[in-house]
């Protein structure tokens, strides 16, 4: 063989080999994401993420109009707090199939919405003054003092009627 034809085939061969590398990477990868996913707090992290941006996104747009702070998050949160109740139910604690439940579960997520929304106005506001009158990151601060509360109601709203904890986990 010429040795151009054997540098090829060498070439070929270490591709292939960073190729099965780069698989085994992928297929870890996926798996750990897998994993992560199985667990109640990450699925509710990337829920409230979502519920996040939409509130940001309200609370920016009827500031920016001139509504007063504590208005303006009281609709951004009601709005966040409407497409929230599906997302934790169905999603972080997949609860879906609890439909015997399900009028408690909307009371008590009523319940645990109405005092987060009182208490995020004055948690928000108070958190944009301490932040010198920064909305985001007052909004962020303030926001990330509710979430350890409202995920702990979460859990104890949609846990599994089964036995009473919060939904099943998905095996790794």
């Amino acid at each position: 063989m010429a040795p151009d034809e054997l540098q090829g085939e060498t070439y070929d061969a270490d591709v292939s080999t960073d190729m099965s590398t780069d698989v085994a990477k992928l297929r870890s990868l996926t798996a750990l994401l897998r994993r992560a996913w199985a667990l109640s707090p990450v699925r509710y992290l990337m829920v409230g993420g979502c519920l996040f941006l939409i509130d940001l996104g309200v609370f920016m747009v009827l500031t920016e109009v001139g509504v007063p702070i504590p208005v303006a998050q009281v609709v951004a949160r009601a709005t966040g707090g409407l497409v929230g109740f599906v997302g934790h139910k169905y999603v972080t604690f997949r609860s879906a199939g609890q439909t015997s439940r399900g009028p408690a579960q909307m009371v008590l997520y009523a319940v645990l919405f109405a005092a987060n929304l009182t208490l995020s106005a004055f948690v928000i506001s108070g958190a944009i003054t301490l932040c010198m009158g920064f909305r985001v990151p007052g909004k962020i601060l303030g926001e990330s003092v509710m979430v350890c509360m409202t995920f702990l109601g979460n859990r104890f709203i949609f846990r599994s009627e089964a036995d009473g904890s919060a939904t099943q986990e998905e095996p790794p």
